[in-house]
């Protein structure tokens, strides 16, 4: 094994490579590959480190997450995914995806709060509550976002509304 202060600088090596040192996309993918095998020798956290030094590559987040899923490593994953909503909270994207990771792994009070705080800001976090309540058998509160973010909306969806009709079928309400 590698110190991790090594590991560190080979990480950081991996990343500045590229043939064309303008193209940081072309750096990022060659990154990727040098770091799993970094990874693999110095079970350092290379992702989150990865992720720090390009922070706004979706490629590389969503390339560690998934080396990491592959892994069994899921509470490293679930921390790529925590920094990532971490560095602009107000995206709601990364707010849904942290939930949905959170939710997955038995912590639904934490999913539901991180939701729960934007829906006065932001309205689509409605839709995100239907899903999380729904996945959770919570048929009841999963009718109650939907109705919310149907009211919400400008133009109600068709979809959300049969989406609808199936929860009040689910729950006795409509025959």
């Amino acid at each position: 094994n590698v110190p991790y202060f090594h590991c560190f600088l080979l990480i950081a090596a991996a990343a500045s490579l590229s043939t064309d040192p303008g193209d940081s996309s072309l750096s990022q993918r060659a990154c990727l590959p040098r770091a799993e095998v970094i990874s693999r020798r110095c079970r350092c956290s290379i992702a989150v480190t990865i992720s720090a030094a390009h922070s706004s590559a979706v490629m590389i987040f969503e390339s560690a997450i998934g080396f990491f899923d592959k892994h069994d490593e899921f509470d490293r994953s679930t921390e790529i995914l925590k920094r990532r909503f971490e560095r602009d909270p107000t995206r709601l994207e990364d707010r849904v995806t942290y939930a949905d990771r959170l939710q997955k792994a038995g912590r639904f009070e934490e999913a539901e709060k991180l939701l729960l705080d934007v829906t006065h800001d932001q309205k689509a976090a409605w839709m995100a509550l239907t899903d999380l309540y729904a996945i959770a058998g919570d048929f009841r509160k999963a009718l109650h976002a939907l109705d919310t973010a149907i009211a919400a909306s400008p133009i109600p969806r068709e979809d959300w509304l049969f989406t609808r009709a199936d929860f009040l079928l689910i729950l006795g309400e409509i025959d």
